[in-house]
């Protein structure tokens, strides 16, 4: 699921009908339900890319060093890296390396995804408060 059809499905979800504040309330715990089940399958998700993410940073390190063997070359399509690299310069190598970026932003993406979802799951959680206060509020425009 992409994060605008999270934050579409959000902006349908998050209105509240004035008018049938009762069955607003009652729809809370299945507001919460399809939120927790799209938090928790993303962030699976997130926690899977993260070990990929490490397991790649692993390889990555061991092709800079010069110690990866050619099996290992070839089953990740890589070849030989042409130039001798000094421990303390590895980190460099890593942060430059396009498939290590290209991971961290897909990692950056994953995590933006379930911060949303959470926030989402907060505002849902306070949502009878809310329903409360606006009870509240025309109880004190009719003069109650």
């Amino acid at each position: 699921m992409k994060l605008e059809e999270i934050l579409d499905a959000w902006k349908i979800d998050a209105k509240i009908d004035e008018a049938a504040v009762d069955k607003e309330s009652l729809a809370i715990p299945q507001l919460h339900h399809k939120y927790l089940k799209m938090f928790t399958r993303e962030n699976l998700l997130l926690k899977k890319m993260r070990a990929t993410h490490d397991q790649l940073v692993l390889n990555k390190q061991e092709y800079y060093s010069g110690r990866m063997c050619q099996e290992d070359l070839d089953t990740f399509g890589w070849h030989p890296f042409p130039h001798r690299v000094i421990k303390q310069d590895i980190p460099r190598y890593l942060d430059g390396d396009d498939e290590i970026i290209a991971s961290r932003l897909k990692n950056d993406y994953q995590r933006e995804k379930v911060d949303a979802i959470k926030s989402i799951m907060s505002t849902i959680n306070n949502r009878s408060f809310h329903i409360n206060n606006f009870i509240n509020w025309q109880k004190f425009l009719s003069g109650i």
